[in-house]
């Protein structure tokens, strides 16, 4: 069931809903939907085939794999289909990915190892006026920021070829030293690092907010020359 605490009830954000969110229950849906469209339109000999990229294609896969009476194929493109404990090695796509940086720009991953040593052992006063803040850094900003940069990283790897387009080349070109070193890398120049809602989100996903300075100023924030 797909809404099996009513509408809206099922969409309110409490841990004990956390089980609507897994793969068994998203694929049970998918084969629900499938079922129902082809009962709706008679349409029961109507092939039905699963497509999807990356996350999506591994659930096209396990949607052949589990409901095979239902999904008569799957194409699945550049899916993580064994990605799961004990069946990969968990640090492969980041070995590769830095494998990537060292080929276009030697050397650029030891300075980004330095570059997060810096990071996580800076005051919050240090990475305020280091990351151009628009509100001062908490206690936890750092080890945010650094969950949420390797996939930011790893991600330009992704698209570095062909290499004239490859932003891992820029990146190493913006990365500076010490608590500052990923200054141009996660905030656009006129704009400040938006803290609150850093904070909001959490270490998730590889995009920081940042907010320009204009409106920054407006809102009271605190934004420093490119050159303190």
């Amino acid at each position: 069931d797909s809404l099996p605490f009513g509408s809206p009830g099922s969409f309110l954000l409490r841990p004990d809903r956390l089980g609507l969110l897994s793969i068994d229950q998203a694929l049970a849906d998918f084969a629900h939907l499938l079922t129902t469209i082809r009962r709706t339109y008679s349409a029961e000999a109507s092939p039905a085939l699963a497509l999807g990229g990356s996350l999506a294609g591994t659930l096209a896969f396990l949607m052949r794999a589990k409901y095979p009476a239902v999904v008569d194929a799957a194409l699945a493109s550049s899916a993580p289909v064994l990605g799961y404990p004990g069946l990969c090695d968990p640090y492969g796509w980041y070995r590769v990915a830095t494998a990537a940086f060292e080929r276009q720009v030697p050397g650029c991953p030891e300075r980004v190892r330095s570059a997060f040593s810096s990071l996580l052992g800076a005051t919050p006063a240090v990475l305020t006026r280091a990351l151009n803040c628009c509100t001062p850094a908490l206690d936890e900003t750092g080890a945010i920021i650094a969950a949420r940069l390797p996939d930011r990283l790893a991600a330009m790897a992704e698209n570095a070829y062909p290499e004239k387009w490859s932003p891992i080349k820029r990146a190493c070109s913006h990365l500076g030293t010490g608590p500052a070193a990923f200054r141009k890398v996660l905030v656009p120049t006129g704009s400040c690092l938006n803290v609150s809602a850093l904070h909001a989100i959490g270490g998730r996903g590889a995009n920081l907010p940042s907010i320009p300075a204009r409106r920054a100023h407006s809102a009271g924030g605190h934004v420093f020359d490119e050159d303190e």
